[in-house]
């Protein structure tokens, strides 16, 4: 069994304030999906920047990965960095104005309805701003530095600009300030490679270490570090005064950041101690694969080929971002759980296993189906092909209602204890 005091310490927060993300997160997820079969017809037409297609993208952003994320840094960062974890109430506060925030700015975005937009985006914006002072104000205290806090850290950096400048897109459909195109590239580069690029690398440098145990450490870290900001700051740069060899520049830094981070994976996984399959962490190795697929998509974007940007953004927020934090979510909450209801009794007779409270046959029902569909819906979008497309977003769903079948089957069941 890993190490659980390195995911839930006295530093560790309340078991409410992961589980309200977590689980409001899965429920985005099964929305977005739905948003995007009902948004073939534009996808396919080439209408990509569709209010339907935005809404569903920020539903995954925002109301999934982001709601997820934040949960996961809540939990985190106490515990990484030696901090004493915030009152539930600051927390369930913040929570309270996100959901309507992303609801109401992803229901505006999907009407056309600008007033709708502003207010729920304005809300976004609020429980954002909560969020960054809550993390300001734990990392008052002094935190014990380590390689996955300045990820974190830094990820949380470039959120308030993404957010800030999402803010300022949303005000020029009104107003027309400036060439909206610019900006939105812009905010797709702070929110992809800075948000989740840094925070998702942070926290799963975390987590290997912590469900992997292994002879191997990540050597690479801190080189990805610098050459993921090095990237991010060049292409911003470039994107405002337009030299393309700027942006090609970016991109390779950003690449070899990529690299470095892969072969940390693998030297991680080779170096592992035992060789037990485990479903869940056989998909953590199977989710930079698709980082792989998309920025092999990429290249073929920058040569012209139609839906290939699309294909690649699909496979980075529901390829690794989402099945990353499918996988480590199947990991972290039977630990949250086994903890909160039985660490204060261990020692008085036998304790039910984590595989008792999530049994493996329950990963293997969610990741199957989400590896098959979003492998399928980034090749039916790549080939044009509807039926395939629709078929895969489809499958993912059945992963993704597995998922959350799972969780609350978890909370509310007393699992047998072994003989």
């Amino acid at each position: 069994m890993p190490n659980l005091g390195r995911l839930y310490t006295d530093k560790s927060p309340r078991l409410v304030v992961p589980l309200l993300f977590f689980l409001s997160g899965q429920v985005a997820l099964l929305v977005g999906l739905a948003l995007l079969i009902g948004e073939s017809g534009p996808l396919f037409a080439g209408s990509y920047g569709s209010m339907g297609v935005v809404a569903a993208t920020h539903m995954f952003t925002l109301g999934f990965a982001t709601m997820v994320m934040m949960g996961a840094l809540y939990q985190l960062m106490p515990v990484t960095l030696n901090l004493s974890p915030l009152p539930p109430a600051a927390v369930v506060g913040q929570w309270l104005i996100y959901n309507p925030g992303v609801a109401l700015l992803v229901a505006g975005m999907a009407d056309g309805d600008f007033p709708l937009i502003v207010f729920g985006g304005g809300l976004t914006v609020i429980a954002v701003c909560w969020f960054l002072i809550n993390a300001a104000w734990l990392l008052r205290q002094g935190p014990t530095w380590t390689v996955s806090g300045y990820f974190m850290v830094s990820a949380m950096g470039y959120l308030s600009l993404t957010i800030a400048l999402g803010m300022v897109l949303t005000l020029n459909l009104r107003y027309n300030w400036f060439d909206a195109g610019r900006g939105v590239s812009i905010h797709l580069l702070l929110g992809f490679v800075g948000w989740f690029g840094f925070l998702l690398m942070g926290v799963t440098y975390k987590l290997w270490s912590m469900f992997l145990p292994s002879r191997t450490l990540p050597r690479r870290a801190r080189m990805t570090g610098i050459l993921l900001h090095a990237g991010i700051w060049l292409g911003l740069l470039s994107a405002l005064t337009d030299p393309r060899w700027g942006l090609r520049l970016a991109w390779v830094l950003i690449g070899f950041a990529v690299f470095g981070y892969l072969l940390d994976a693998v030297n991680i996984w080779r170096g592992r101690k035992g060789r037990t399959v485990d479903p869940a962490l056989a998909a953590t190795r199977v989710a930079p694969l698709f980082l792989v697929l998309a920025a092999l998509a990429g290249v073929f974007g920058a040569l012209g080929h139609p839906r290939a940007w699309e294909v690649a953004g699909y496979w980075v927020l529901n390829g690794w971002v989402g099945l990353s934090i499918a996988s480590f979510m199947q990991k972290i909450i039977p630990f949250l759980l086994w903890l909160h209801r039985y660490a204060h009794v261990h020692g008085q007779g036998k304790m039910p296993r984590l595989s008792d409270i999530f049994p493996t046959l329950w990963s293997w029902i969610i990741v199957i189906p989400w590896i098959v569909g979003v492998g399928l819906a980034g090749t039916g979008l790549w080939l044009g092909a509807v039926t395939v497309w629709i078929g895969g977003i489809t499958l993912q769903g059945i992963g993704g209602v597995g998922l959350l079948t799972a969780v609350v089957v978890a909370l509310v069941r007393d699992p047998p204890r072994p003989g």
